[in-house]
This record gives structure tokens, C-alpha cells and sequence, in this order.
């Protein structure tokens, strides 16, 4: 039964399946869209090796024997690969906002010998003390550290004049929302096995409750007739895809467009 404009069908999803739907950089990748747009662009990081390159007198000449092209190439630490570590890097830059990498280094040289990985909820504050940028880092099971912005690798996303990024997640949280609100309502109408064939209008004034009880009394009758109250009718659809399913293909459509623009992925792609 409706009394609802054309974008009815949004309005009913937004209000009885969105106000399930919670955004944030976790539940967002569970939408293939954003976990595609995620995977391809650090893939395509991690295709090219890193070369380290010196600049003399004579120009620009690649270093083939840096004590770094290990840690760069092949192991960034003990448990994890440099590619590991480049593709969670820029994976939290992308969710979150930042990428974060502490640099451990060795006591005597002080030569970077270790890349780690560090969780965003690990960052507790980005302070600046005596014009020295520094991260206030608390990880489970352990007190509170400082890192100075020399032993960390933060690839920050924009920001407006603060000292970490902003989370594409966030900022974009409407446009997620409704892609997750389409995906609930679609998975719960075929799981379910729905499918609208027509629809019941009327032109006047919105029923009232007792014309809609009659005409739930009227759907729910075994023997195959159906009695309306004066002022409505019944309009089959005339297309064979119905109505919502159309509406959802094609707001899974945008929805995706609206993502791939997001993380500047070509749709293609």
C-alpha cells in the first residue's frame, strides 16, 4: 500500500533497513566496492621496487649495495615483508586517514634496521613539542611511548591545517551509509524471496487504518479474491523487472560510482 512520491522506495529503506547501519573504516570495507577500490590501489603501490638513488656531481645514480634495499625489497622486520608492510601502510592511509610506520633503529649507527606497522587506534596524539613533531603511541599491554617525527612514517591523507588527516571514511559517510542501506535491503528482499508485481494507490487523502486493515484482511485471503475500500486501486507493473529491483541495480550502480570516485579509482577498474 502507498501514498508515497517516486523516491518513496528510498525513503521506506532509509527508515526501517538504514538505521542498522553503523560507517566506520571496518564495516566500510565489507562494501566490494570500497574493499576494491582499497585492494587495487595498493596492489598497484607494491607493483614497482623501490630503488634508492644518489645525487652527485654526475647526477642522479641508482645504489644497487644501500644498507636499506633489504629492508625496502624484502623484509621490512622479522614478520612481516616489505610489501606487507607498504600495503597496510597505505591501506590505513586510505581508511583512515593516516598510514603510520614506526622506524626502529640500531643503537651504535642509528640506522634504520626495522619498518613496523602501527594500528590508528595505537596513536593516541599528534603533539608538536619545541617545534618537534611527535606521536604519543599506546598499544595494548604496554605503558604509553613517544616517537619524534624522525622515527615515524606518516602518510597523512588532507587535512585542514591539523596535524593528521582526515579519514575519507568520515568525510564520505552519508554517500557509505546508503550503499550499505541498498545492500541490507537487497540481500534481505531476495533472501526472503520478495517481488512487487503491482501496487495499491489512491489519489485522495492517505488511508486510514481501517481501509489498510481491510486490505491486509483482503491480501492474507486462501481463496484468491481481493475486496479494496471505495477510492483505491490496484495497477500491475508493466515492466518485468519490478519496481524496487529496478530502483536498487540502480542504486547499487551510483553507489559504486560515488565510491570510485571517492578513492579516485577509475570505474573501469
Amino acid at each position: 500500500v502507498t501514498n508515497l512520491s517516486p523516491d518513496g522506495f528510498f525513503h521506506y529503506v532509509n527508515n526501517v533497513v538504514g538505521t542498522s547501519i553503523v560507517v566506520t573504516p571496518e564495516t566500510a570495507q565489507t562494501l566490494n566496492a570500497v574493499y576494491a577500490c582499497v585492494n587495487l590501489i595498493t596492489e598497484t603501490s607494491t607493483l614497482v621496487s623501490p630503488k634508492i638513488y644518489r645525487h652527485d656531481l654526475i647526477g642522479k645514480v641508482q645504489v644497487n649495495n644501500h644498507d636499506q634495499t633489504p629492508l625496502l625489497t624484502r623484509s621490512a622486520n622479522e614478520n612481516t615483508s616489505s610489501i606487507e608492510f607498504e600495503k597496510n601502510w597505505i591501506a590505513a592511509y586510505l581508511l583512515y586517514g593516516n598510514g603510520y610506520g614506526e622506524i626502529e633503529r640500531y643503537a651504535r649507527t642509528a640506522r634504520p634496521n626495522k619498518y613496523i606497522n602501527i594500528k590508528n587506534e595505537y596513536v593516541q596524539k599528534v603533539i608538536i613539542d619545541n617545534g618537534v613533531k611527535k606521536y604519543i603511541v599506546k598499544e595494548p599491554g604496554k605503558e604509553a611511548r613517544v616517537i619524534k617525527s624522525e622515527n615515524m612514517l606518516h602518510l597523512c591523507d588532507l587535512s585542514m591545517g591539523d596535524l593528521v588527516g582526515m579519514s575519507r571514511i568520515s568525510q564520505n559517510r552519508g554517500t557509505l551509509k546508503e550503499a550499505g542501506i541498498i545492500r541490507e535491503y537487497s540481500n534481505d528482499m531476495f533472501e526472503n524471496g520478495s517481488n512487487i508485481n503491482g501496487y495499491i494507490y489512491n489519489d485522495k487523502a492517505a488511508a486510514g487504518p481501517e481501509a489498510l486493515e481491510l486490505i491486509r484482511k483482503s491480501k492474507n485471503n486462501k481463496k484468491g479474491t481481493s475486496i479494496l475500500p471505495h477510492g483505491f486501486r490496484y495497477e500491475q507493473l508493466r515492466y518485468n523487472l519490478a519496481l524496487a529491483d529496478a530502483q536498487t541495480i540502480e542504486a547499487k550502480k551510483l553507489s559504486t560510482e560515488d565510491i570510485a570516485r571517492i578513492f579516485r579509482t577509475p570505474l573501469s577498474l
